[in-house]
């Protein structure tokens, strides 16, 4: 008698906020990134890719660069669906792909890389 313990354990309830963070989460690794144009240039590549969207999120984009002696890609990050590559080896083939991303709470959330595309720089 004069028991005031409850019988079962502490139960978690996700706040709306909280739920439709998961969902975007969600939402954002599901999708992939697609690039529709590479157009070179003189010793530049400008890559156009499809627009991505998430309920409440702005999506920003990763995009992958390597030439085909190098040994790493490199990244580079943009908000826009447009990007281009300047100051490369003329004559050089380059790969390029993509991906869409959001940050959540400081976090960032990467969808799924597109199909690789190769260009050859003018």
């Amino acid at each position: 008698t004069g028991d005031t313990s409850y019988p079962f354990a502490d139960t978690y309830y996700e706040t709306e906020a909280e739920t439709e963070q998961s969902t975007q989460i969600a939402s954002i690794e599901s999708k992939k990134g697609s690039v529709f144009s590479i157009s070179a240039g003189s010793k530049k590549l400008t890559i156009k890719f499809k627009k991505v969207s998430v309920s409440g999120k702005t999506v920003k984009y990763q995009v992958a660069l390597k030439q085909s002696t190098a040994k790493s890609w490199k990244k580079s990050y943009v908000s826009s669906t447009k990007k281009t590559f300047s100051g490369l080896k003329k004559g050089k083939t380059y790969w390029v792909s993509v991906r869409p991303y959001i940050t959540v709470d400081g976090s960032e959330y990467f969808g799924q890389w597109s199909k690789t595309l190769a260009k050859k720089v003018k």
